[in-house]
């Protein structure tokens, strides 16, 4: 075997060891922000504590280096630490302020004791953009005979590795009683009635370091036109209905007491009086032999009489008086006369 492939060989195997022996943390840290890497195992007897980093790149070097001679702590290092890069004695921790995508990688440090095993823990730094407030938006919505189809889409700008995750409630804000639905898409299909009343939808958007979410209300794009214009017809038409009743009541009213007040105040019969005029001086009885008239001159004074009432007889020197007529209701008669001497 050739000395180069034994070298691979024994640089793989010294990188598979500490694959496995590394005990890796997932951090999730938003860009802009600082992250603060403390080991679990605090040891208090070490001979050598080394990081190093790995980044995502590919990119790897050793950051600081504590060796412990006669209890004395010495730090070596390669190259003056990055202005953003704390390493802190006291618990041998790492802190990294204002990361950016950049410094995602593995963060390793090594411990050996004096007896020359190694002790490594692994922390596997994550940076994420910030998540901000999703774009939620109806990219279709089709209403007919009650039912709407609707095509909702929610993104997030300036953001990697982002999952979604769709809920409906009855309000804008989030409630523990809210449905969760299926899928972590960013888009949504789904079918409502007009009757719905969970008609909001909340798109929560989040990686691992942040979250943010937004709601919709479907039944604003789903607004179900010709039912609406049906119902306001029936409104409309009910309404109208009900003030016409009113009306007709209240003329009603009125026009019954009007005829009450006109009954009332109606006067009595009046008495009615026939002259008639005529050129020979006679007696005379109509067909229903209750009138009975003579004549002086050339005017004539008639007497109407109730049927079955007998006529009054008059003698002869009677004439030359003036005879007034009243009639009445059948079966009762008033009668009232008065004399006058005619010239």
């Amino acid at each position: 075997m050739s000395p180069l492939c034994l070298l691979l060989l024994l640089t793989a195997s010294v990188f598979s060891s500490e694959a496995l022996g590394c005990k890796e943390m997932e951090v999730a840290v938003v860009t802009e922000e600082s992250v603060w890497l403390v080991p679990e195992n605090q040891l208090s007897v070490w001979d050598e504590i080394t990081w190093r980093v790995r980044f995502s790149s590919g990119v790897q070097y050793r950051i600081v280096t504590l060796a412990n001679r006669d209890n004395l702590v010495e730090v070596n290092t390669p190259a003056p630490l990055p202005r953003r890069i704390t390493f802190h004695p006291g618990n041998l921790s790492l802190q990294i302020e204002l990361v950016n995508k950049s410094d995602s990688g593995v963060y390793t440090m090594h411990v050996t004791s004096p007896s020359g095993t190694i002790d490594t823990t692994c922390f596997r730094v994550s940076v994420f953009d910030r998540i901000h407030q999703p774009n939620l938006t109806a990219l279709s919505a089709h209403a007919e005979l009650g039912w709407c189809n609707v095509t909702l889409s929610c993104q997030v700008q300036d953001a990697n590795r982002v999952a979604y995750s769709w809920s409906r409630g009855a309000s804008w804000s989030p409630a523990r009683e809210d449905q969760q639905l299926p899928g972590h898409q960013s888009q949504l299909q789904l079918e409502i009635t007009e009757g719905s009343k969970d008609t909001f939808y909340h798109c929560n958007a989040s990686n691992a370091a942040s979250w943010d979410m937004t709601t919709i209300d479907v039944k604003t794009p789903c607004h179900f036109p010709a039912t609406d214009i049906f119902q306001s017809l029936f409104y409309w038409i009910i309404g109208a209905i009900a003030c016409g009743l009113v009306f007709l009541a209240i003329g009603v009213i009125i026009l019954c007491r009007c005829c009450k007040k006109q009954a009332s105040s109606r006067p009595g019969e009046c008495p009615v009086t026939i002259y008639d005029e005529v050129d020979e001086t006679c007696f005379c009885r109509n067909l229903d032999g209750n009138a009975q008239g003579s004549m002086i001159g050339n005017t004539i004074y008639s007497e109407v009489l109730a049927k079955g009432q007998k006529p009054n007889t008059r003698a002869p020197r009677e004439i030359g008086c003036t005879l007034y007529s009243t009639i009445q209701p059948h079966a009762q008669t008033l009668s009232r006369r008065g004399n006058s001497t005619q010239p």
